[in-house]
């Protein structure tokens, strides 16, 4: 029953954020620190993306009910699926077939949609519990509950990262914001460890 409230909750939430999404892209951009010289690339690669939140999401957040159930190597498969998938498409969408930042959109949204699909295939045909349209609103109660003290603390990160693109870009431009972006994904690259362990 929780696993279902979750699964249809997910699948609303992205469906809401992905329609708020592309309706006010380019005002959610400007906000988080894209310049006009940065716009005409960031928006048709976040239009793309926004078409990918449905599986994005699923991918992301069925994966932890498959894990729960004990299937840990299921698990990293359907993470490890979508980042090879990416891993290989860029390269092939960029330079092969020339489409520039719209391949690399794609390339996002067609491995997260892999990821999404073997999610649910699992979940559906394998788990002893299967993920369905089914929604309890005690359930929904307990997970917002549960969930809020997780949201905030993602909210204030990305407020962080808001302000910081902000400032950087008025004190020195995209390359100053290019710079925090790499130092970003380095750090990620050293934390992830921690939160894998964490997580185990």
């Amino acid at each position: 029953q929780i696993m279902n409230t979750s699964f249809t909750m997910l699948c609303a939430g992205a469906l809401v954020l992905m329609a708020a999404g592309l309706l006010f892209a380019a005002p959610i951009l400007k906000l988080f620190g894209a310049s006009d010289a940065a716009l005409p690339y960031a928006y048709p690669y976040l239009m793309i993306y926004l078409l990918g939140t449905l599986p994005s999401m699923i991918a992301t957040g069925m994966n932890p009910f498959i894990n729960a159930q004990g299937y840990s190597v299921a698990g990293m498969l359907s993470v490890a699926i979508g980042a090879v998938t990416n891993f290989l498409l860029d390269p092939l969408f960029i330079f092969v077939f020339h489409l520039g930042i719209t391949g690399a959109a794609l390339a996002t949204v067609l491995s997260q949609t892999l990821s999404a699909l073997y999610v649910i295939r699992f979940l559906h045909r394998r788990a002893e519990y299967k993920a369905e349209w089914k929604s309890s609103l005690v359930e929904a109660k307990n997970i917002i509950s549960l969930g809020t003290a997780g949201f905030i603390m993602q909210l204030t990160n990305s407020l962080v990262s808001i302000f910081c693109n902000n400032v950087l870009g008025a004190t020195g431009g995209d390359v100053y914001i290019s710079v925090m972006t790499i130092i970003s994904s380095v750090r990620q690259m050293v934390e992830t460890p921690i939160y894998a362990i964490n997580e185990g």
